[in-house]
């Protein structure tokens, strides 16, 4: 396969993100189903949101029944600091071509904090190894939601406290970073 050694090493840099997403992606799904909502659009919303503490926001929003523009306000202040983390990027990302704009909607906290504290082998194509880092972070994540959606369907389970995970998974990346990046 051309680009095995980019798939491998992206895989091996995301454990600890798959580690967390496929809990945190768990938690989502359940706290969707607590508020009796279709599995399937667990699934969507990871698919084409896909911006964990925004997704947890917009159960609550959703529920509260809120318009339009009061979601879209929300949502543009709980994301806003991707904007700034993002603008670092900018060299990284100026040479990757159709991938850019996958690339920065994948863009979450804990694949910037990959992205920025792995050194890459010289051999491998930072492109790809982006591109796959990303797929394979927003399938964790996919995949997690989607189980506890089905989970939480099939099961009656208390999510009081579950929106908490999200905050812990980043102080642990926080405290990665720090040590890497002293």
């Amino acid at each position: 396969m051309k680009y095995s050694n980019e798939i491998k090493t992206a895989f091996q840099n995301s454990i600890p993100v798959m580690m967390g997403y496929l809990v945190l992606g768990f938690a989502f799904g359940l706290l969707m189903a607590s508020f009796e909502y279709e599995w399937y659009w667990t699934g969507l919303m990871s698919i084409f949101i896909y911006a964990g503490a925004l997704q947890f926001a917009a159960v609550g929003f959703f529920s509260a029944k809120l318009g339009f523009l009061d979601i879209a306000l929300a949502s543009f202040f709980i994301n806003i600091r991707q904007s700034f983390y993002g603008l670092s990027l900018l060299k990284k990302f100026a040479r990757v071509g159709w991938m850019k704009p996958y690339l920065v909607f994948a863009l979450t906290d804990e694949t910037y904090a990959v992205m920025t504290s792995m050194k890459l082998d010289e051999k491998l194509s930072p492109r790809h190894y982006y591109l796959f880092l990303s797929a394979l972070n927003q399938s964790y994540w996919v995949i997690g939601s989607l189980f506890g959606a089905l989970f939480g369907l099939a099961v009656e389970f208390d999510t009081r406290g579950v929106a908490f995970s999200l905050t812990a998974l980043f102080v642990v990346l926080t405290m990665e970073q720090y040590k890497n990046k002293k």
